[in-house]
C-alpha cells in the first residue's frame, strides 16, 4: 500500500488506521528535527511526502496534529532562505490546504507569507500572491466582517511601509488587485494605495501613478499581441482571397477578416481617462497635493516617472479645484519646443487650470508660450502647438488672455500652413463664444457684434436649484420630445427665404409702404407692446411670416403675397413701442436651421422654470434615470442653462496630448519606404500567383478559346515580320563588312600563304 492509498484509508476510517498514522507522525518528527539542525539538506523527498500525508489527514486527527501548523510556520520562519525550494513550496501548500479547510484563522498566515516574499523564488511568490488575494476576497464575500477588514487593511498599510522593496511591491499589488475586483473599493483602501507614491521603490511609485491615471501597460501589451495575431490571420486569408475565385462565402469571410483588423474595444483603456472616482476619495487633497508636489520638485527618478507625477498633480488640481500656485511656475521651465514629450507637458499645464485660479497666475504661462512657440522663427508645428495650448488654457480661464496679444495671435490664420490656420481659427472661435469684448469689432463676427459676450467674473459661482436637464427627461417620459423636434424642423422650413422669387430690392422697398405691409407691422407692434413696456431689451423676436400668414386679405392679394414670400425668412431685431417710433433696423436673414443639428436649450432665467413634480419624474431619480438623462443630453446637444465654465473645466473634461499636436506631413523617406513596401507586397503576390499557374505555353493556352488563340498567332506573326524588316538593313551592312575583310570566298586578304 502506497502513501496515497494509506491517506485515503485514514480519511475513511481514522480509528482503524490510527497505528499507521502514529508511525507516519513519528517519522515526520524525526525528519523535522534533522532539518532544523541541517536546513540545507537537499535530500528532502521523504520529508515532503510525509508533510503532504499529514496535511491531508490533519482534519481526521485534530488532537494529535494541533501543533502541526505551528511546526510548519516555525520551520519556514527560521530557515526560509536556506531551505530547498521543493521543501519550502511543500510546506506553504500544506499551510494553504489547512487554511482552506478553516483549520487556521484568516490573518494568522499573512505575516509569514509576506516575509516569504523576500525569497528569490518566482513560483513561490506567485503561489503566495494568488492565495492571499483569493483568501481575502472569499472572506469578504462570505462574511462582511468590518473588524476583520480593518485589521487586514491595517496590516497591508504596515507592509507598504516595509523597507524591503519586494514586500512593499507585493503588498501594493494585493491592494490594487482587490480594488480592481471590487473587493475593497472604499475610501480607506484608496488612501492606503495613495501612500505608494511616497515609497522608496520606483516600481511601487509607478504602479500607484498608473492606478490613479488609469494606465494599464500590461493590458496594452496583451491587446497589441492580440491585434498582431488578428492581422496575420487576416492577411493570410486576404492573399488566398486574391488568388482564388470570388464566391459568396469567400466574400463573407473576407468581410470578417477585415473586422479582425480593427483593434478590440477595451473599456478600461478607452481614451485613457483618469480614475476620477479614486482621485475623489483622497482625504485632504490640498495637503496631499502639496506633499506630492514637494516630492516632484526634489525627485531624482527618470523623466518619464516625473511626467507621471506632474500628470497626477494636475489631475488632483483639476478634480478638486485646488490652488497650488507654485506648480505653474514649475511647469513653465519645460516650455521649450525641443523639450522631450512637450505635448504631454502642455496638456498637463492646460488641465491644471480651472475657474478658481486667478488670471494673473495664468498670464505668465500664456506669455511664455507666445515667446517660445508663436514667433516668426518657429516652425509651423511649434506655432500650431502653442496656439492650441493657449486655446485649451483660455477655455478654462478666458480672462488670462491680453487684448494686444490676442490681436497678434489671430493674424496667424492668414498663414499658409493648414495646422497654424486651424489653430488660429480655433482661438478666434473660442473668444467669440467666451469673451467678445476683448476682440476687435471686425473680428467679433455677426453674432458677437450684436450680442456681446463677457466671461464670468472671478470667484462667482452658479447655483442650480434642480437637476440640470430634468425637463428633457420629463418630455421624454411624456413622449413630447420628438414632437418638439418636429416642430423645430417645421419652423426652420418656414423661416427659409424663398430663392425662387426674382424681384429686385427696389420693388421690395416700394411694397414695404403698401397698406397690407403696414397693417402687418402694426399688428406685430400691438402684440408685443406689453413686452416692451416691461423690458425693452428682452423682446422675443417673432418671425413676420408667423403673424402675416394669419391675415386672410393679405394672402389673397397678388403683389403683397410676393412681398410676404420675401419677408418670410426675415426677422426684425426691434419693433416699435407705438406708432410714433420710427427707429427700425434693417431686417436680417435667418440662418438656415436645416443645416444645423437640433440643439435643445433649457428655459432662460427670465422665463418661469417648469416644476419637475408636474411631469412624470416626481420621485427620487434612479441610476437608470441618470443614465438616460446623460444619453438625452448627448443626443440633443444639451446646452447648460448656467455658466458653461462649470462643465468645461469640470473633472470629466480631459485634455489629450494629441489634441494639441499639429497634423504632420509625411517626409520623402517615409513615402519612399511605403512605396517600397507596397512594391514588395505586390511582387510577392504576383510571384505566388505565377506559382499557382502552369509555366509552359501549352498549359497557359489550354483553357483559351479558339478566337483568342488565332488572334494571338496573327499578332505574333505580324510582330516577327516587323522585326525582320527592321533587322534586314543591318544584316546587309554586316555582310558587306565580311566581304571586304575575307573576300567573296570567305578568306582574309591579309593572310599569307
Amino acid at each position: 500500500m502506497n502513501l496515497q492509498q494509506l491517506q485515503n484509508e485514514m480519511k475513511a476510517d481514522p480509528q482503524g488506521y490510527y497505528d499507521e498514522f502514529k508511525q507516519q507522525h513519528r517519522y515526520f518528527l524525526s525528519q523535522l528535527a534533522i532539518f532544523q539542525l541541517q536546513p540545507k539538506t537537499k535530500d528532502s523527498e521523504g520529508f515532503v511526502n510525509s508533510i503532504n500525508t499529514l496535511s491531508q489527514v490533519a482534519k481526521s486527527y485534530p488532537a494529535d496534529l494541533k501543533d502541526l501548523p505551528n511546526q510548519f510556520s516555525k520551520l519556514l520562519e527560521q530557515h526560509c532562505a536556506s531551505l530547498d525550494p521543493l521543501l519550502r513550496r511543500a510546506l506553504v501548500k500544506a499551510l494553504i490546504l489547512m487554511r482552506n479547510r478553516q483549520q487556521l484563522p484568516p490573518i494568522s498566515l499573512l505575516p509569514l507569507f509576506f516575509k516569504l516574499f523576500r525569497c528569490n523564488d518566482k513560483d513561490l511568490r506567485g503561489l503566495l500572491f494568488n492565495h492571499i488575494v483569493h483568501d481575502i476576497s472569499s472572506v469578504h464575500r462570505k462574511t462582511h466582517d468590518n473588524a476583520l477588514n480593518r485589521s487586514l487593511i491595517g496590516f497591508m498599510y504596515s507592509m507598504l511601509q516595509d523597507p524591503n522593496d519586494a514586500v512593499a511591491n507585493q503588498a501594493l499589488d494585493v491592494m490594487l488587485w482587490l480594488h480592481e475586483h471590487k473587493t475593497w473599493n472604499d475610501a480607506k483602501t484608496v488612501n492606503v494605495i495613495s501612500l505608494g507614491v511616497f515609497s522608496k521603490s520606483s516600481k511601487a511609485v509607478v504602479k500607484t501613478l498608473h492606478f490613479f491615471l488609469n494606465i494599464h501597460p500590461e493590458k496594452e501589451k496583451e491587446q497589441e499581441e492580440k491585434l498582431k495575431k488578428r492581422k496575420q490571420k487576416a492577411m493570410k486569408f486576404a492573399k488566398s482571397f486574391v488568388l482564388k475565385r470570388k464566391t459568396r462565402s469567400r466574400v463573407k469571410r473576407m468581410e470578417q477578416a477585415r473586422k479582425l483588423l480593427k483593434p478590440p474595444v477595451d473599456p478600461l483603456s478607452k481614451e485613457q481617462k483618469p480614475n476620477w472616482p479614486a482621485i475623489e476619495l483622497i482625504h485632504d487633497p490640498q495637503d496631499y497635493a502639496k506633499k506630492v508636489f514637494g516630492l516632484l520638485k526634489h525627485s531624482k527618478e527618470s523623466f518619464s516617472t516625473r511626467i507621471l507625477l506632474m500628470n497626477f498633480v494636475s489631475r488632483l488640481i483639476s478634480c478638486h479645484k485646488l490652488i497650488l500656485l507654485g506648480f505653474y511656475s514649475f511647469l513653465q521651465r519645460y516650455f521649450k519646443p525641443h523639450q522631450q514629450h512637450i505635448t504631454h507637458i502642455l496638456a498637463i499645464a492646460a488641465e491644471s487650470c480651472h475657474s478658481q485660479i486667478d488670471a494673473d497666475t495664468i498670464k505668465p504661462l500664456i506669455k511664455t508660450l507666445a515667446n517660445e512657440f508663436v514667433t516668426t522663427n518657429s516652425t509651423p508645428e511649434a506655432i500650431a502647438i502653442g496656439l492650441n495650448t493657449m486655446r485649451a488654457i483660455c477655455e478654462r480661464v478666458p480672462s488670462a488672455m491680453e487684448k494686444d496679444l490676442l490681436a497678434d495671435l489671430i493674424q496667424y490664420r492668414k498663414r499658409q500652413s493648414k495646422g497654424v490656420v486651424a489653430a488660429a481659427r480655433g482661438l478666434l472661435g473660442l473668444f467669440r463664444m467666451k469673451n467678445t469684448a476683448i476682440l476687435r469689432k471686425r473680428d467679433r463676427g455677426r453674432d458677437g457684434a450684436l450680442t456681446p459676450v463677457e466671461p464670468q467674473a472671478f470667484g462667482t459661482t452658479v447655483v442650480h436649484n434642480d437637476v440640470e436637464g430634468i425637463e428633457l427627461l420629463n418630455k421624454y417620459k411624456n413622449g413630447s420630445l420628438n414632437r418638439d423636434e418636429d416642430d423645430e424642423e417645421d419652423e426652420s422650413d418656414e423661416d427659409l427665404p424663398d430663392s425662387s422669387d426674382d424681384d429686385s430690392e427696389d420693388d421690395m422697398k416700394e411694397d414695404r409702404h403698401s397698406p397690407e405691409t403696414l397693417e402687418a407691422s402694426t399688428e406685430i407692434s400691438g402684440n408685443q407692446e406689453t413686452h416692451h413696456l416691461e423690458d425693452h431689451s428682452k423682446v422675443k423676436e417673432t418671425p413676420i411670416s408667423k403673424v402675416v400668414k394669419t391675415k386672410e386679405p393679405i394672402e389673397e392679394s397678388g403683389k403683397a403675397g410676393s412681398v410676404l414670400e420675401k419677408l418670410a425668412g426675415m426677422k426684425r431685431t426691434k419693433t416699435p413701442i407705438d406708432k410714433g417710433v420710427t427707429d427700425f433696423k434693417k431686417p436680417r436673414l435667418v440662418i438656415n436651421k436645416a443645416t444645423k443639428p437640433f440643439v435643445y436649450k433649457p428655459p432662460s432665467s427670465t422665463e418661469k422654470l417648469p416644476d419637475p413634480s408636474d411631469g412624470p419624474v416626481n420621485k427620487i431619480l434612479t441610476q437608470e434615470d441618470f443614465e438616460k438623462l446623460r444619453e438625452l443630453k448627448e443626443q440633443y446637444n444639451y446646452e447648460s442653462g448656467g455658466s458653461s465654465d462649470e462643465e468645461e473645466d469640470g473633472p470629466f473634461r480631459h485634455v489629450m496630448p494629441e489634441q494639441l499636436d499639429a497634423p504632420k506631413k509625411k517626409t520623402k523617406e517615409e513615402k519612399e519606404q511605403e512605396r517600397r513596401d507596397l512594391k514588395k507586397q505586390t511582387k510577392a503576390i504576383k510571384q505566388q500567383f505565377k506559382m499557382k499557374r502552369g509555366q509552359s505555353n501549352k498549359v497557359q493556352a489550354r483553357n483559351k478559346p479558339y478566337l483568342m488563340k488565332a488572334v494571338g498567332q496573327r499578332r505574333r506573326l505580324a510582330d516577327s515580320k516587323i522585326e525582320q524588316r527592321r533587322k534586314g538593313p543591318q544584316r546587309k551592312k554586316q555582310q558587306g563588312r565580311v566581304k571586304k575583310q575575307f573576300g567573296s570566298k570567305g578568306k582574309s586578304k591579309n593572310t599569307r600563304r
